[in-house]
């Protein structure tokens, strides 16, 4: 996949946030978009789930109204080609957003405590630990003002990953041609 388009039109540096589908996000994605836009000059894509709150949802369409440099998106289709666009990617610890973080390489950030579930924490310390990320605390996020804007202004400037090594991270490849030969119908117990 490539870069879109539309990203080589935007302003730099181009920071991406995305939380899944959006739910249990409370204030997060508000709050990190709002650290994004005091953190930079540049621009900032988010990508609101399918949950997004909309007390969120509406902060989020009024600062893209008001600071000319937000946008935001309804779903994630082809979210890689945007990691691969970002100077930064801001997002959850989920299985899918992890893997295509490792298989973009891209420089992120990965929200961690708060509503963000044990699991996707978890999962984004031992890939911080490795190098491949950096971590963002969701309280620090949320707490908002100069402390959450530097935070990020930190990640822009200090890229990761930091690994010299690349994990294969074909699964999903791999499960989609096992299934592309598997019979149809109902399965057997």
């Amino acid at each position: 996949m490539t870069r879109p388009a539309e990203a080589d039109e935007l302003d730099r540096p181009l920071i991406v946030i995305a939380f899944g589908g959006g739910n249990r996000m409370d204030r997060l994605l508000e709050a990190a978009a709002d650290a994004a836009l005091d953190a930079a000059r540049g621009t900032v894509v988010v990508f609101a789930g399918p949950w997004a709150d909309a007390r969120s949802l509406a902060g989020l369409e009024r600062s893209a109204a008001t600071s000319g440099r937000l946008r935001l998106v309804s779903g994630s289709r082809h979210l890689d080609s945007w990691l691969r666009a970002a100077d930064l990617f801001i997002g959850k610890g989920g299985y899918n957003t992890l893997a295509e973080i490792l298989a973009t390489r891209c420089n992120a950030a990965i929200v961690c405590g708060g509503t963000v579930t044990v699991e996707q924490s978890w999962h984004a310390e031992r890939l911080a630990q490795a190098g491949f990320v950096r971590l963002l605390d969701a309280q620090e996020l949320e707490a908002g003002g100069p402390r959450a804007a530097g935070v990020v202004a930190r990640a822009l400037d200090d890229r990761y990953p930091q690994a010299s090594w690349s994990p294969a991270v074909d699964g999903a490849e791999a499960c989609a041609r096992i299934l592309a030969v598997m019979p149809t119908g109902p399965i057997a117990p």
